[in-house]
């Protein structure tokens, strides 16, 4: 029997974080890039954007 997922709306998450953006950059880390892009970059769940400000990091 599968536990439980141990947060709720786990099948939002995840999406794209600045973090790995910016570190992908700062870092010169392609494969953080790589993955920025495969994740999410618009989520429309509510409790998702209430804990996710940054969303446009291209922007600053």
């Amino acid at each position: 029997m599968a536990a439980p997922p141990d947060v709720m709306y786990d099948k939002e998450w995840p999406v794209r974080q600045p973090c790995l953006l910016f570190a992908g950059l700062a870092l010169q880390k392609p494969e953080y890039l790589a993955l920025w892009r495969k994740l999410e970059p618009d989520p429309t769940v509510e409790e998702v954007l209430r804990n996710f400000p940054v969303r446009q990091p291209v922007l600053w």
